[in-house]
């Protein structure tokens, strides 16, 4: 058995390395448990500074001989990246998991389907037009997607480490807002929301023209892109802090499903009238109409949650899905990582 120093941005100060195990202030992990626990704290990627027995745990679990070969990909990236590679492969499952719930839910949100329900809305699609009538508008977002999701995440990840080492580290516990909020989460959260806004609007106004067959211009796709980035901004922020508080409340946090699936939802409860708006908006049915004017019709008619319940079927199943694959896509990252410094 070894001991080492690891890594002071863990909060913990000596592990004890045996075959497969990593014990750990007498908690015993296993690599990949640990890893979780890494990415749980969010620091995946970053350099264990000292920490022989880390690169011997991981050497120890690889199937691969350590040292046999060159190093991967992963080395000559910088650790913010690890966010925008997770996020392309969150993206993507999202989008092909969600996409009919998100068909159902943008008529949902339009006048001429408020007499009907989602599963009345969806079986008519379905007799209709099949499955390709559940995922009419998804091409734009199955290509765009995975950049979208990639730079939401990325962006959050980035911005995140560039505020911790601005701020000399994390806001500790008594430098909380009402104890519970952490402005440095808050303020990465908007940063990514607004980054995916703004990639995502023209990707938005194309698939909404299409949910409600309707046409669409070139000249038109920057069309609702404000209400978009306005949503997102909120959306993210609200989505990474509902995280960072599943934390501080379940001991030892949800499993990757549960998380992205229950504070997905809860962000999508907070922001709802606004993506209301915003499909009104992109709709192309309300031209002339500001945003606020929208916001006040859809509070008065009564339509201000209008389509929430295929929303939160399709962010139950999209994010809890996609959110797995985040977390597998940063634990391999970080498993390279570990076995880039031993080679």
């Amino acid at each position: 058995m070894c001991s080492a120093t690891i890594c002071t941005k863990v909060g913990l100060s000596r592990i004890r390395e045996t075959p497969n195990k990593i014990d750990l202030q007498d908690r015993v992990f296993s690599l990949d448990s640990f890893l979780d626990f890494r990415i749980s704290r969010g620091i995946s990627g970053e350099r264990w500074e000292g920490c022989e027995c880390c690169k011997m745990a991981a050497a120890a679990s690889s199937s691969g001989s350590v040292g046999s070969g060159g190093k991967s990909v992963f080395s000559s990236l910088p650790p913010w990246m690890d966010g925008f590679l997770a996020g392309y492969g969150y993206g993507t499952v999202s989008v092909v998991v969600g996409q009919p719930f998100d068909t159902i839910k943008t008529r949902a949100q339009m006048p001429a389907f408020f007499r009907q329900t989602p599963i009345q809305i969806g079986s008519q699609i379905f007799r209709k037009e099949g499955l390709f009538g559940l995922y009419r508008g998804g091409l734009p977002l199955i290509l765009g997607g995975s950049l979208i999701r990639s730079a939401q995440f990325g962006m959050n990840t980035a911005a995140l480490s560039a505020l911790r080492e601005f701020s000399g580290g994390p806001v500790q516990e008594i430098d909380k807002w009402f104890g519970i909020f952490d402005w440095q989460v808050i303020a990465a959260g908007f940063c990514g929301g607004v980054s995916r806004g703004l990639i995502e609007g023209p990707f938005e106004y194309i698939k909404v023209r299409r949910q409600l067959q309707e046409s669409w211009r070139f000249t038109e796709i920057f069309h609702g892109s404000g209400a978009t980035i306005a949503r997102n901004s909120f959306l993210f922020s609200s989505f990474v802090v509902y995280i960072d508080l599943s934390k501080q409340i379940v001991p030892g946090g949800f499993t990757p499903f549960w998380q992205g699936a229950i504070c997905a939802n809860l962000a999508w409860f907070t922001v709802w009238p606004m993506d209301v708006v915003k499909t009104m908006v992109q709709s192309g049915n309300y031209v002339g109409r500001s945003i606020p004017s929208l916001l006040v019709e859809t509070v008065r008619t009564g339509a201000i949650y209008r389509g929430l319940l295929p929303g939160l079927l399709r962010s139950t199943c999209a994010n809890g899905c996609a959110m797995v694959t985040y977390q597998a896509i940063l634990k391999a990252i970080a498993v390279e990582r570990l076995l880039d410094e031993s080679r």
